[in-house]
């Protein structure tokens, strides 16, 4: 009688084991569906956002060059700025929802200058352009706003649409350029290292 006890507690115990090893083996392989189902919804979103990006972009940056071109080379008017402000408005009314939170933050900051800008009389508004250096950091507000819509696009890090999260962002196209620096000397570091692999290969 104890000799069938104890073959049945082993059978009981051995269905036990067996039931939590396929508990576990089935809850461990539906975390890692759902995990790869979130990944699947990460990469088709973050997909989508860039087209949209890519869509609507190009315009403010347009809007912004050219206004940056009146600045440099023409006669800045509050006819001009007025014009420059509605399609600044626009255009934030129809797409900022496809800002991060920097580039949002920047345009904000940037309207509400053109606007206190735009109720200035033309007198105030040459005098205020014809200052070198405030005439710099408007330039400058308006670059920083070019760069971090570029960022958003990964223009200058090649970033795959998939994950638009990890596109570096730049402040000054000084930064642009020290990045694509420091990207080359790794490059040539790197190719250099596998030349040099490859002929210790031949010898």
């Amino acid at each position: 009688m104890g000799k069938e006890v104890i073959a049945a507690s082993i059978a009981l115990i051995g269905v036990i084991v067996s039931v939590l090893i396929s508990f576990f083996t089935s809850r461990r392989q539906a975390n890692i569906e759902v995990e790869k189902l979130r990944a699947e919804i990460h990469q088709d979103f973050s997909l989508r956002l860039f087209e949209k990006r890519l869509e609507h972009y190009p315009d403010l940056y347009q809007y912004l060059s050219e206004f940056k071109k009146v600045i440099q080379y023409e006669e800045v008017t509050q006819e001009r700025i007025v014009g420059f402000l509605k399609k600044l408005q626009e255009w934030d009314s129809r797409h900022s929802i496809l800002f991060g939170s920097d580039t949002g933050k920047l345009l904000y900051h940037f309207r509400e200058e053109v606007f206190n800008l735009m109720r200035r009389s033309n007198q105030d508004i040459q005098v205020y352009f014809n200052d070198s250096e405030t005439r710099h950091l408007f330039i400058q507000k308006m670059a920083q706003l070019e760069l971090s819509l570029k960022s958003e696009l990964g223009i200058y890090t090649y970033n795959s649409p998939t994950d638009v999260r990890e596109a570096k962002r730049f402040r000054s196209y000084q930064e642009v350029t020290e990045f694509s620096r420091q990207r080359t000397q790794l490059k040539n570091s790197k190719s250099r290292s596998n030349i040099a692999s490859e002929e210790d290969g031949v010898k």
